[in-house]
């Protein structure tokens, strides 16, 4: 009997996530999409006024975390759903 109360729950593999999967998953987008958009437009806008282009660095900046976000959402959903 104690041992039983040991074993973790079966969780029933019918292609869904759990609460805790959703979360944590929305989580890894959240920071995924939040952290390679404030540094490279940060990064973007102080090589602007460096160099006197506004806003080439800043668009640049933009699009470059535009395509680096794509590509970290597909690997975090990818590996979500194995």
């Amino acid at each position: 009997m104690e041992q039983e109360k040991n074993k973790p729950e079966k969780v029933k593999d019918d292609g869904f996530m759990t609460k805790g999967q959703l979360i944590s998953f929305a989580y890894d987008v959240g920071f995924a999409i939040m952290i390679p958009l404030v540094i490279l437009a940060v990064l973007g806008r102080l090589l602007d006024q460096k160099f006197g282009t506004s806003p080439l660095f800043l668009i640049a900046g933009l699009l470059l975390s535009l395509i680096t976000t794509g590509f970290m959402i597909y690997k975090k959903t990818k590996s979500f759903m194995k």
